[in-house]
């Protein structure tokens, strides 16, 4: 049997993405930040009532509005943000974190004003990831394979139970 050696690499385990929400109680701030969106046209976009703005690499705001509820949700790619542009192996890591902080909240509260800073906010989701280096693309293969075979999580399910591979 051919061993298949892999290894993570040098920044290993970090964030992808993460995700901020702060609930808007007035129709008048909903109306003010919606303002905001759709005066920079070529980076908003409206789906389903919704307005999803994205003003520059690494940060997307999604203004979200329901029957009762309207909220703001920000999406962070910190790597994107710090640097100005996408590079899918570069993970963000924990020496970084004090730099993102300042670059983030600088970027929110330019963009949607001062009521919108890091701790008005709150996280809701956070998008980890690994950077692992196979020896060959047939360990590439059996890896992805492998994964494809785990169980599927909960909420993912069609019949909220646990697929099991074949």
């Amino acid at each position: 049997m051919n061993t298949i050696n892999y290894h993570l690499t040098t920044d290993g385990f970090g964030i992808h993405t993460f995700e901020l929400v702060r609930s808007i109680l007035s129709k008048e701030e909903y109306k003010r930040l919606k303002s905001i969106f759709n005066s920079d046209k070529p980076h908003v976009y409206h789906e389903k009532g919704n307005i999803k703005y994205t003003p520059n690499s690494g940060i997307r705001f999604h203004l979200c509005k329901t029957n009762d509820n309207r909220n703001l949700r920000i999406i962070v790619t910190p790597l994107s943000l710090i640097t100005g542009h996408n590079s899918p192996t570069e993970i963000f890591t924990a020496d970084k974190i004090e730099l993102l902080s300042e670059v983030l909240e600088n970027s929110i509260t330019n963009i949607i004003g001062d009521d919108y800073t890091l701790d008005k906010l709150t996280l809701t989701r956070i998008d980890c990831c690994v950077n692992v280096l196979l020896s060959s693309d047939n360990a590439a293969v059996l890896y992805v394979k492998m994964l494809r075979k785990s169980y599927a999580p909960y909420h993912h399910s069609t019949n909220n139970k646990h697929i099991v591979p074949q």
